[in-house]
């Protein structure tokens, strides 16, 4: 909705609460929000917005809009809770620290700002095992009992089946190994952070796809970051950047003729608001399945 000027009365923070909610409110905002409610969220803008003459009666006006809204809307005032400002989790903050610490004794060992002996007490700091929250210290033993819980027993093992089971052909055999190498994989990498190594043999491996099939794991995901973070994600991870169109959604027309006219791209959309389903219509049943 749109305003003008500025409140003439002296609001609390659940007041300009209120007035922002109006203030981002769309024409069609009655067709979401009940009748009684709109009616007095605008009392309430008017009466905050128009000059009094008695400033205390404009203030008993607008306390008890105020408190008819948050009858109405209780969860719009929880919003605050929900929103809470929040900080680095105190894994975070140590690890940042202890790599900055590190840094300080890389910084003395190259540049021989201390003695031999020193520098070997140093060197041995810093090949500790790193014991923060994140990167358990992982034992033989402990990977032996990850293998029995998430597959029954160690890959090795289970590579002995291959001819009990009847996989004889060189197609099955191809199909084994990988399901084989994908169960190990597993196991390893739940013991640690993915590493450069591992995340270019992953890319390296999907390369080789003919299809979009792999694309369902990513159906409801939530990427944490702006949405220059999910083009990226897409260009640089998981297709090359030419296949990607990246447009900004202006109607639901002009986005499927768009997606006519280049049938070989996929599209990264950008979307500010969405009033409806528009996936829900007939015309875009193609582009989806």
């Amino acid at each position: 909705m749109r305003l003008s000027g500025s409140p003439k009365a002296i609001l609390n923070e659940e007041a300009r609460d209120f007035i922002n909610l109006y203030a981002s409110l769309g024409e069609r905002a009655e067709n979401f929000l009940p009748e009684h409610v709109m009616e007095t969220l605008r009392s309430f803008v008017r009466v905050s917005y128009e000059e009094q003459l008695d400033p205390h009666i404009q203030s008993a006006e607008i306390n008890r809009y105020v408190l008819e809204l948050k009858e109405s809307l209780p969860g719009y005032t929880e919003t605050n809770l929900m929103l809470a400002p929040t900080e680095d989790s105190k894994a975070f903050r140590y690890s940042a620290r202890r790599n900055a610490f590190k840094t300080n004794l890389r910084y003395a060992i190259d540049h021989e700002l201390v003695d031999e002996k020193d520098r070997n007490r140093l060197t041995n700091i810093l090949r500790l095992h790193d014991f923060s929250v994140g990167t358990p210290p992982v034992t033989q033993k402990t990977i032996d009992f990850l293998y029995k819980v998430m597959i029954g027993d160690e890959v090795r093992v289970l590579r002995k089946f291959r001819d009990l089971i009847g996989i004889n052909d060189n197609v099955e055999e191809a199909q084994w190994n990988y399901m084989l190498d994908l169960l190990d994989q597993m196991v390893v990498q739940s013991t640690h952070y993915t590493s450069a190594a591992e995340k270019a043999f992953f890319l390296s491996r999907t390369e080789s796809s003919v299809n979009f099939k792999g694309l369902n794991g990513l159906i409801r995901t939530l990427v944490s970051g702006t949405a220059e973070t999910a083009v990226k994600l897409l260009r640089e991870e998981v297709f090359t950047g030419d296949i990607i169109q990246e447009i900004t959604y202006e109607n639901a027309d002009s986005l499927i003729n768009s997606m006519k006219q280049d049938p070989v791209s996929l599209f990264a959309v950008r979307v500010s608001a969405l009033r409806e389903n528009i996936l829900g219509r007939h015309d875009f049943l193609p582009f989806l399945n």
